[in-house]
């Protein structure tokens, strides 16, 4: 199978039944889900979006839109839209899986099995915070450990640091410009993760999922802050299997 650097894929597994499309948080590169690929079960294929100006695609320009990323990703997943798959995505990358979903839908493709999105807020809720992206740099680090999920080895390093941030806003650009366009609710099942002792997502934000899908709602509330990801991503990875199994034939 001929890839672009734009999904990169982790597991090696033989007789591919279902794919599994994952997308990662602000900062964050396809690396972040190669834990995975040591994980799922036999019969599931793991990719992950590396987006421009991280990993493989580090010398590339940072996209600081929602809509340049997902057309980013339609060009590499088209030949990948041969098998039955999923999306999973966490934070910004809930919101990039879900707005790649409507897009697939525009162009009469078929819709991913289940969109599994975790630590995001239901796309339809307006985002009346401050902007973050635009802090001064002082300020914009404050924040970043306010939030958490930057790995002290960055935050305490300057020179990883200074790499890290022009990505990092970048991405928080894409999340806090994003505009939501009312469509009808995607046909197929949505299942969203939340953090009991999230700040920035809150219950009712989770709940709120429920209007975009027309087929069936669920959701999981772990332990942990916003990125508890982080330490439930064996729990996380459990919970879809189970989903997807329920839901054969692939």
């Amino acid at each position: 199978m001929n890839l672009t650097n734009t999904w990169i894929r982790f597991s090696r597994n033989k007789d591919i039944s279902i794919r599994m499309f994952c997308f990662p948080y602000a900062g964050g590169s396809a690396q972040v889900f190669q834990p995975l690929a040591k994980m799922v079960p036999r019969g599931v294929d793991v990719f992950a979006l590396e987006l421009p100006g991280r990993g493989r695609r580090f010398r590339e320009h940072l996209l600081g839109n929602i809509h340049s990323i997902v057309n980013d990703a339609m060009k590499g997943i088209f030949p990948l839209l041969d098998k039955g798959f999923i999306f999973f995505g966490h934070s910004l990358g809930g919101l990039v899986a879900f707005e790649l979903a409507r897009a697939l839908r525009r162009k009469r493709f078929s819709l991913p099995r289940h969109l599994f999105v975790s630590g995001v807020i239901a796309p339809q809720i307006p985002n009346n915070e401050p902007p973050v992206y635009n802090l001064p740099r002082d300020a914009f680090i404050k924040k970043l450990e306010e939030i958490g999920g930057t790995p002290t080895e960055i935050v305490d390093n300057e020179e990883l640091l200074e790499l890290m941030i022009p990505i990092l806003r970048s991405d928080f650009q894409v999340y806090e410009t994003y505009k939501y366009v009312p469509e009808p609710p995607l046909e197929c099942p949505v299942t969203v993760f939340g953090g009991a002792k999230d700040k920035i997502v809150k219950p009712e934000h989770i709940e709120e999922w429920s209007e975009q899908t027309s087929i069936l709602f669920s959701r999981h509330i772990l332990n942990g802050g916003h990125f508890f990801i982080q330490d439930h991503l064996g729990d996380i990875l459990n919970i879809i299997t189970r989903t997807i199994t329920l839901q054969r034939p692939w």
